[in-house]
């Protein structure tokens, strides 16, 4: 005898008007629907904790991290998508809570880098959705020279400072009066939205 693979026959999936069987390709919109969900739950956590426990932050930093490893040594065979959420949930939860420090610190910085945030987020994902931008070899050229420089030029500027130097991002360029430390985070910015 043989055997043959496929459902068996009376067993298919009910179907109905506008019904599209589940598959496991992957599309634009089901990619776009996912992270723009995640980013809602991120959001929606960073505002928990930040307005109600902001004392977490540290704890949840330490519980994403463990979280995070998880997530990367478990996931080989397939990805969990209630592990990937539960990550993404307490990570939201630690930058809620470590923002209200920061803007205790430095006032108005938690209303710029959400305004910031969900502008890069939602262009990156109507760009994504209308075809325009795909997976270009000069982006990711482009991505794997400026990424590693801004690091590195970060983390120079950061020795400085620490070790009483000046900061470069506060040079002013020569006859605009603009801080170099404005197109660092324009080119940042960039960057970062090129990584989405």
């Amino acid at each position: 005898k043989s055997f043959q693979r496929g459902t068996p026959v009376g067993f298919e999936a009910p179907s109905a008007p506008g019904f599209t069987p589940i598959d496991d390709r992957m599309t634009y919109d089901g990619t776009i629907a996912k992270a723009a969900s995640l980013f809602l739950l991120a959001t929606a956590s960073a505002l928990l904790v930040g307005m109600l426990m902001p004392a977490l932050a540290m704890p949840l930093m330490i519980v994403g991290f463990v979280l995070a490893l998880i997530v990367m040594f478990t996931t080989r065979n397939g990805p969990k998508p209630a592990l990937m959420a539960t990550t993404i949930a307490v990570y939201g939860g630690a930058v809620g809570g470590i923002s209200v420090y920061y803007e205790a610190s430095f006032g108005g910085i938690i209303l710029q880098s959400l305004i910031g945030t969900a502008v890069v987020f939602a262009v990156s994902l109507l760009v994504y959705r209308s075809g325009r931008i795909r997976n270009m070899a000069k982006v990711n050229r482009f991505l794997m020279i400026a990424a590693p420089a801004y690091v590195i030029f970060s983390l120079i500027n950061v020795a400085m400072v620490s070790f009483g130097g000046f900061n470069m991002r506060d040079v002013q360029i020569q006859g605009t009066g603009v801080n170099l430390g404005l197109i660092l985070s324009l080119f940042a910015i960039t960057v970062g939205a090129f990584m989405l």
